[in-house]
């Protein structure tokens, strides 16, 4: 079981969605269809706060999470939303192989262990795009 909280960063024109609770591979899927329809939807960047979530899931259901001959509910739509994922430090070398996979796959993502630094990549993203 999982939750989510979505904060509006409106100034920034960043999405904020906070995790807690158990992460597998379904709640994976429902996490990223819901918060990138959100941040499509407005028109923002993302940043998923992963920190506070316990996984259920090892490195094989990462590439079968983007595999669609294994993963018949993938449905990644939206994959022109910037995503950043603040994950906790002692994870970081299975969010790194997730990052690798899903830029393999089409997402333009990146990992942080620092809040601040997700928030600016998001900042300097945004502006790469407008020029």
């Amino acid at each position: 079981m999982y939750e989510l909280e979505f904060k509006s960063h409106d100034e920034i024109e960043i999405l904020e969605v906070v995790g807690t609770g158990m992460l597998n591979l379904e709640s994976a899927i429902e996490i990223s269809s819901k918060s990138r329809e959100k941040a499509h939807n407005l028109g923002y960047q993302l940043l998923k706060d992963l920190s506070k979530v316990e996984l259920d899931a090892g490195v094989l259901q990462v590439m079968e999470f983007f595999d669609p001959k294994k993963n018949e509910k993938l449905n990644i739509k939206h994959k022109s939303v910037i995503a950043a994922l603040f994950v906790e430090g002692s994870k970081l070398d299975y969010w790194k192989f997730w990052e690798t996979v899903a830029s393999n796959n089409g997402l333009v993502s990146k990992i942080f262990v620092d809040k601040d630094q997700a928030f600016k990549w998001l900042q300097n993203k945004a502006e790469e795009k407008q020029k």
